[in-house]
């Protein structure tokens, strides 16, 4: 989906009943339905998200299980 302020965004069911979201987007390399693997390239990063202009560019990324927002980074491997 593509959005004015967040670009593509890309959601990710996953195997383990989590949902992953990654938005800041240039551009989408998947389709709506396609499985996806660990280390896909989902599409490419903008160079500034336009609601998080004051960043560096990143991906921007939020994770649910049942619906509840999880902290990504506490399920990073270190």
């Amino acid at each position: 989906v593509h959005d004015a302020l967040w670009g593509w965004r890309v959601t990710v069911e996953q195997t383990n009943g989590r949902t992953a979201v990654y938005a800041g987007l240039h551009t989408c390399a998947v389709l709506i339905g396609q499985n996806v693997t660990r280390g896909q390239a989902l599409g490419t990063l903008l160079e500034r998200i336009p609601c998080e202009a004051e960043m560096e560019p990143h991906l921007h990324m939020e994770l649910y299980r049942d619906g509840i927002a999880q902290d990504p980074e506490s399920m990073m491997p270190e």
